[in-house]
């Protein structure tokens, strides 16, 4: 045993000096511990990957080492090889339950399953207690978009049985909601909650990530984001991880069972006047003419679909681990470990957005042009919460 981890130990060395040879390769990424990608996790991987051990430890000239099958033993065989050995190395996780949901600790480390980078848990906020640990996260009644149509209330957001719940209800009475000096203040029967930790904790890079069970039905909008701290939005661009629209839309659209995820950002350059224009938002998409424009906000995106839904299946029907894996060259978002989104920020535009610390934000707004004013004729179902088990970042180690 002890030779065989020594043999693991070598590969994994070499394959990570040859990685970059056989990366261009690896475009379709494997289910976290699937080794031999038969779409399952079973004691075949684990059969899969002995003999992957024992066949690099006997390399010869017979291509007994050709686990890709090309008649050859090269780089990419290593760089398979490590996707496995790495891929198995949190197999029991993946059996059980998901990555990295049973580190509890600060200094817990875990591979990434999408890039294969070794990261350390650096924050970690499982909602222990009875209260909102305020070292962490602030409250605002301030809405963060004025489209929404509901107003914020402290007194919906909510820590119990291990779990923070943001509420969203449909009142007996109005509430009127903060504003800035050029904003008009929200009234309305509709309230919901915001948290951020902007001043306490911001992150630039790493895996920012939550368990949560959202809510459904037309109307509701929760979002688990961040913002840029260095400049206001949207120069300081705004990662949406997760971002939800409840029931079915205006043209009849399905929507209980997908989320949502994009940037928005600008060139550093970009004047304020533009900047704040309601008129200039570039749905950003190749040539790069249209990536890098100096003269409006640009934004980009896409969504996770449950597999098989066939348009009956929720979301809020069971809890799921949504994030981001964010790096200095591209963001990868996941929903439970399956990747569904890669966005290059490379982009000149961008140079300032997406390479500098960002503060993460939690909230349950309501209404607007997207998630549509509240309706019980139209589905929409009282109260609601937004519950998340916790939030962690991790960070490469």
């Amino acid at each position: 045993m002890k030779k065989v981890i020594s043999v693991i130990m070598i590969i994994l060395m070499l394959a990570s000096s040859v990685f970059v040879l056989g990366a261009s390769a690896a475009t379709t990424l494997p289910v976290l511990g699937d080794v031999n990608e038969d779409g399952s996790v079973d004691a075949s991987d684990l059969l899969s990957l002995k003999r992957y051990v024992l066949m690099v430890m006997t390399m010869d000239d017979d291509c007994s080492a050709d686990i890709s099958g090309d008649t050859a033993v090269n780089a990419t065989d290593l760089l398979l090889l490590k996707r496995s050995v790495l891929s198995v190395t949190d197999l029991d996780e993946t059996l059980n339950g998901k990555l990295g949901m049973n580190k509890q600790k600060i200094g817990d480390k875990m591979v990434s399953p999408l890039t294969y980078s070794t990261y350390k848990l650096v924050f970690i906020d499982d909602f222990k207690g009875t209260k909102l640990n305020t070292s962490y996260w602030s409250t605002s009644d301030r809405n963060a978009n004025q489209m929404e149509e509901q107003v914020n209330r402290a007194e919906n957001v909510v820590v119990e049985n291990d779990n923070l719940i943001i509420w969203g209800k449909k009142e007996n009475q109005q509430y009127t909601g903060g504003a800035e000096s050029w904003e008009t203040p929200k009234t309305s029967y509709f309230t919901g909650g915001y948290i951020s930790t902007a001043n306490k904790k911001s992150y630039q890079y790493g895996r920012l990530e939550i368990r949560c069970k959202v809510p459904y039905s037309y109307g509701m909008w929760p979002a688990f984001w961040t913002v840029g701290t260095q400049r206001g939005w949207p120069w300081g661009g705004e990662i949406d991880i997760m971002e939800f629209v409840g029931g079915t839309d205006q043209w009849n659209n399905y929507r209980d069972d997908e989320y949502n995820s994009g940037i928005h950002w600008c060139d550093p350059t970009l004047s304020s006047s533009k900047a704040w224009s309601t008129s200039l938002d570039v749905k950003a998409s190749d040539p790069d003419s249209v990536w890098n424009r100096t003269d409006t906000k640009m934004s980009t995106g896409g969504k996770y679909e449950i597999p098989n839904s066939n348009k009956t299946l929720k979301i809020h029907d069971e809890w799921h681990v949504c994030g981001v894996e964010w790096t200095d060259s591209r963001l990868h978002f996941y929903m439970d470990d399956k990747l569904y989104l890669n966005i290059d920020i490379t982009k000149t535009s961008m140079r300032e957005a997406f390479h500098q610390p960002h503060h993460m934000i939690l909230n349950l707004a309501m209404g607007g042009s997207w998630a549509g004013t509240p309706d019980e004729a139209k589905g929409t179902v009282w109260p609601q919460k937004f519950e998340v088990d916790w939030v962690k970042v991790w960070q490469k180690s």
